[in-house]
């Protein structure tokens, strides 16, 4: 069963998870508690899904699209509006953002569409572009133009490992390409200004610039030892904002100093080498696909949600997996977790077990 492989799987998850609440419980008790649920809730979906012969759960490609698309659609029309963007969805009284689920499910889709066919054609990686491209222009729309890309990266990750012919990465990079003009014109006039006060962050400190340049603060206060648990200024006193979501990295980097933000880079490292490792022993296709599926959603999301904390990248609003606050994002990234798990149980491909019977 490989049972080792899963848990250094967990282990990292695990570090992940434990310096998040660390800090967390510093920032706001309740926020804590309601993160060790989240935290039990995610682990269940990690047994459950490591459990599951993920070749069972990749076998219904279109069932997996329909559910995105609902869960997407629905936001739209019957979500919740939170600081002019309709990212929530709530359902039997629990609100969950429907973006960060999308971003395991295009997975699913996407492997199991990608390995019912065994002839990489043209036609199969445009159908799959532009199915691709619905999903991520409906996150886009919400607007979350940080998950709009991870869902994105995902997808042309994917279609890397699928060894299409050359000429179909031609045609997808000038697709991709002619579409810039139209999404740049579709962000919102918040989202254009962050994007330009990437630049010249100073040129509006209370306004566009203000989120940049706090976590830059916070980041640089921390110095190499951090100013200690619950006492970081920026944090504490709401100098920050998005502390505990969008910006933990910052505060750990202010309360941890540079040890602190080495400990977390590296132990995420670590996380993505075991996924990788995972992929390059997978004897199927859609096990290796799946692998790497899940390696580039926290690899893209992680650069991501580092880089605008420490000032290199624009502030998109987007989570730090296993760290940032909030049972959505907490949840999904154990259920892609939970996939890998299955994926490192397999121990012959299907093919393998029925020519030994």
């Amino acid at each position: 069963m490989n049972q080792a492989r899963i848990g250094w799987l967990l282990l990292p998850s695990v570090v992940l998870v434990g310096l998040s609440l660390l800090v967390l419980y510093g920032l706001d008790t309740q926020v804590f508690w309601d993160q060790v649920i989240f935290t039990v809730v995610g682990l269940g979906i990690f047994l459950i899904f490591g459990r599951v012969d993920y070749r069972i759960i990749i076998n219904y490609p279109w069932l997996w699209y329909c559910l995105i698309i609902l869960l997407l659609v629905g936001t739209s029309i019957f979500g919740e509006a939170s600081r002019g963007a309709t990212r929530w969805l709530n359902f039997l009284g629990l609100p969950f953002q429907t973006s960060e689920f999308t971003k395991a499910l295009i997975i699913l889709y996407g492997v199991g569409l990608l390995s019912r066919y065994k002839r990489r054609t043209i036609w199969l990686f445009g159908g799959y572009l532009i199915s691709l491209l619905i999903p991520v222009a409906l996150v886009f729309l919400q607007p979350d133009l940080g998950s709009s890309v991870v869902i994105l990266a995902i997808g042309l990750a994917l279609v890397v490992a699928s060894s299409f012919p050359v000429r179909a990465y031609l045609i997808g990079a000038l697709m991709i390409s002619l579409s810039l003009p139209f999404m740049w014109q579709g962000l919102q006039s918040y989202q254009r200004e962050r994007v330009v006060n990437f630049f010249q962050p100073a040129a509006d400190p209370l306004g566009g610039g203000y989120n940049a340049i706090q976590s830059v603060i916070a980041v640089g206060s921390g110095m190499v030892f951090g100013r200690g648990l619950g006492h970081g200024t920026q944090s504490q006193l709401r100098f920050l904002p998005e502390r505990q979501t969008d910006f933990i990295f910052a505060t750990i980097a202010e309360e941890f100093g540079f040890i602190g933000c080495v400990l977390v880079v590296v132990t995420i490292g670590w996380l993505l080498w075991v996924i990788s490792q995972i992929a390059s022993r997978s004897r199927t296709f859609a096990g290796r696909s799946l692998a790497l599926g899940v390696f580039s959603y926290l690899l893209t999301q992680v650069t991501i949600n580092i880089g605008m904390n420490i000032g290199l990248l624009p502030v998109t609003g987007i989570t730090l997996p296993l760290m940032s606050a909030g049972g959505s994002s907490l949840v999904a990234t154990f259920l892609a977790l939970g996939l890998v798990a299955s994926v490192a149980r397999e121990e012959l491909p299907v093919e393998a077990k029925l020519e030994i019977k």
